[in-house]
């Protein structure tokens, strides 16, 4: 188990920067309180420019008329770290899954070619190609863990990050990294007991 925060109004993310192209990622978070915002996984990330598609859950339905007191599910792709136009991928209508509450939940993004499906709790939710909405397609990339923050400050619970690669040559493992002393970034990931503290980095400012 590995817990990290980010700075008050602003997203955090925890990034891998390897660079597969057919694969899925799963991670399984908690959150402390149903006062806490939110926190989503990402694929297909450009670690530079902060690309990639990412599956957000939002409690309360907070940005969207109509859904109040629930969690919901939108599926995105970002130009860059927390950055994107507003419109789900492929203006995708946001998935309403319960909650909120402090349960362990698991997210799972799968990339095959332009195809990507998202599974909240083992059931599928998303299945979407992206044709070119916005801009081309992202063809390969790292992952991510994120968050968001807004007034109420709380922590993030990230356990079992795993990638799977697709296909013949597939190399399966469980996503750990070593603490940096340059970044101060880990990415969550639960092949050892105990706990650690960090803080997961702020995207750019500008």
């Amino acid at each position: 188990l590995l817990q990290g925060t980010s700075a008050t109004n602003r997203a955090g993310y925890a990034i891998f920067t390897n660079n597969w192209t057919d694969y899925s990622v799963e991670a399984r978070a908690s959150l402390p309180s149903t006062n806490a915002y939110g926190w989503g996984v990402s694929g297909r990330l450009n670690p530079v420019t902060g690309a990639n598609y990412g599956v957000f859950m939002l409690p309360y339905g907070a940005p969207m008329a109509g859904h109040p007191y629930t969690w919901l599910l939108t599926l995105i792709k970002y130009t860059g770290y927390d950055v994107w136009s507003g419109s789900s991928l492929s203006n995708s209508p946001a998935v309403n899954v319960g909650g909120p509450n402090t349960n362990l939940h698991a997210l799972k993004l799968t990339f095959q070619g332009n195809r990507i499906q998202v599974q909240f709790d083992g059931t599928n939710v998303f299945d979407q190609v992206d044709g070119g909405f916005e801009g081309p397609p992202y063809a390969s990339g790292g992952i991510a863990v994120g968050m968001y923050t807004t007034t109420n400050n709380y922590v993030l619970s990230v356990e079992d990050v795993i990638v799977r690669q697709l296909g013949p040559t597939a190399d399966n493992q469980v996503v750990v990294t070593p603490l940096s002393l340059a970044t101060n970034l880990v990415l969550t990931g639960s092949t050892s007991t105990g706990t650690t503290n960090f803080a997961i980095l702020a995207p750019p400012s500008n």
